[in-house]
C-alpha cells in the first residue's frame, strides 16, 4: 500500500455529457449550510470539490477534475481527510523550518517560541501518517458521486 497523506486517487466514469454530470451532481448535492450532514460542496468549471459537514471544516475532503472522455464525461482527482488543512500545513512546514532556523542562528527566540515552532516541525511525521491513515474516510464522497452520475 503507497503512503498517500493527501487523499487516495479515485475515478469514475459516466455515460452523460459533462454537463449533465455537473447538473446531476448539482442536483443531488446538499445546500452548503444545510444541517444535515451530506456531501455538499462547488463546482467551478471543470473541478469539483466536496465534503460532508457544513460545521466540520477538517473532515473528508473530494477535489477533482470533469474532463470529456471518449463515450462520455470522467472525473479524476484525490480524495481524503482534511486536504485541505493538510494542503495549508504542507505550505507553511517549509516556513516554519526557515523561521526555526532564523531564530536559532540569529539567537532571537524564546524558549516557548522555539518549542512551538520545533514541535510542530517534529510532529510532521505523525500528522502525515494520520492523514495517510485517515483517507477511506472520504470513499462516501467517491460513492456519492458514483451514484450521481450514473
Amino acid at each position: 500500500m503507497p503512503f498517500e497523506p493527501f487523499g487516495y486517487s479515485f475515478e469514475v466514469k459516466s455515460p452523460l455529457r459533462p454537463s449533465d454530470v455537473k447538473a446531476a451532481i448539482r442536483a443531488r448535492k446538499k445546500k452548503w449550510f444545510d444541517p444535515k450532514n451530506g456531501a455538499r460542496g462547488w463546482t467551478v468549471g471543470p473541478f469539483i470539490c466536496l465534503w460532508f459537514s457544513a460545521f466540520d471544516r477538517y473532515g473528508p475532503m473530494l477535489f477533482g477534475r470533469i474532463s470529456r472522455a471518449d463515450l462520455g464525461t470522467r472525473i479524476t482527482g484525490r480524495a481524503g481527510s482534511d486536504l485541505n488543512g493538510l494542503l495549508l500545513y504542507s505550505v507553511l512546514l517549509p516556513l516554519m523550518v526557515f523561521f526555526l532556523y532564523q531564530m536559532v542562528s540569529a539567537g532571537d527566540y524564546t524558549t516557548n517560541q522555539l518549542i512551538i515552532i520545533g514541535g510542530l516541525v517534529l510532529l510532521s511525521p505523525l500528522i502525515f501518517w494520520w492523514s495517510h491513515k485517515d483517507r477511506r474516510e472520504a470513499e462516501p464522497l467517491v460513492r456519492f458521486l458514483r451514484d450521481a452520475i450514473t
